[in-house]
């Protein structure tokens, strides 16, 4: 017996020992995010022809790491499908909407009252601490005054995540009424003369802070030339600015 091992140990062949291991495997604890919008947006207005307003706020606490691949909401009677011209997605680990990252793309059709669904995406979620969410329209120059824009409390049948249980609840977002384009003020300086190189101007300054929907002018025609008022031909500049004179 000796003989022949030490035969087998000559001609390399290989003795195999085999041996038995205990594993012990441990589940890794189950993923809670907590949904919350302690900071909703409250209701306001928004302007014809405005871009970014946010009609809804959320945040997403996870315990452990996850990722949230999609997300739904609904928005309330109130306005139609022309009144916007596209909604946003915005996410950001600190609460500031100016600095915040677009996630998937824009929602640009069926923008009426109802459910959207913004397209599939991935987008990391921070473990332990909150991650800010906005979602934003921008409001049509015609929009139809007094119309409003009211998003529903989202829950978790609205999120799609790669792991994870949801808990928490949030609040719907403040109702957004679309301003009316009112008259601010009338014209406030101008000039007159003769001559078909006269150039004419009006100026105006801004009665309030808001955003600039519309400009009604009235054209006199005085040229008068011979006997008879003649058709006057130009070009309409308009310019925005600050400063004196």
């Amino acid at each position: 017996m000796k003989k022949r091992i030490s035969n087998l140990l000559k001609t390399g062949a290989v003795l195999s020992l085999a041996f038995l291991c205990a594993v012990n495997l441990y589940a890794l604890p189950p993923v809670t995010i907590t949904l919350a919008s302690a900071t909703q947006i409250a209701a306001g207005s928004v302007n014809p022809g405005s871009l970014r307003n946010t009609v809804y706020t959320f945040t997403l606490n996870p315990s452990g790491a996850t990722n949230l691949t999609g997300f739904n909401f609904t928005t309330n009677s109130g306005y139609v499908a022309a009144d916007v011209t596209k909604m946003q997605l915005w996410y950001s680990t600190t609460n500031s909407l100016p600095g915040a990252t677009q996630i998937s793309t824009d929602i640009t059709t069926s923008l009426g009252p109802g459910s959207h669904s913004f397209a599939a995406f991935t987008q990391a979620l921070s473990a332990g601490v909150n991650n800010y969410f906005w979602v934003t329209a921008d409001i049509a120059a015609s929009a139809a005054a007094a119309n409003t824009i009211t998003v529903a409390a989202v829950a978790s049948a609205n999120f799609t995540v790669s792991t994870g249980s949801f808990a928490g609840s949030t609040t719907a977002g403040g109702t957004q009424t679309i301003s009316s384009c009112a008259l601010d003020q009338s014209q406030l300086a101008g000039n007159s003369g003769t001559g078909i190189s006269t150039h004419m101007w009006e100026s105006f300054t801004a009665g309030k802070s808001g955003y600039l929907c519309q400009i009604d002018m009235i054209f006199n025609n005085t040229n008068y030339w011979g006997g008879s008022y003649l058709n006057t031909t130009g070009t309409l500049n308009i310019y925005s600015g600050t400063g004196n004179g």
